[in-house]
């Protein structure tokens, strides 16, 4: 989790939850094993989130899940505001 003034980001790992997800061009349901989600707030309420899955082949990786899913729940916002949280992200994810 970071914060930046009002806003925080969230992420929460599901590395061993099986399902399926719905691809976004054919609309087929494709297996995955392990879910990582993003959920940004401001002032406590969700304003954005976003999920990224792992294929059956797949390792999961908590830092490549977190890049897909942030990137997912950064989908259609402004520049700026992408620029803002990206930035923050890469500071934090260094002190990891």
């Amino acid at each position: 989790m970071f914060k930046i003034g009002k806003f925080e980001v969230y992420f929460k790992h599901y590395p061993d939850e099986v399902g399926e997800v719905e691809a976004l061009i054919t609309g087929q349901k494709l297996p995955y094993y392990g879910r990582t989600e993003c959920t940004i707030t401001e002032n406590d309420e969700c304003i954005r989130d976003g999920s990224g899955y792992c294929g059956l082949n797949d390792r999961f990786n908590k830092v490549t899940g977190r890049k897909v899913a942030l990137a997912r729940a950064l989908e259609g916002a402004s520049k700026k505001f992408r620029t803002l949280i990206w930035n923050e992200y890469i500071k934090t994810a260094r002190k990891v």
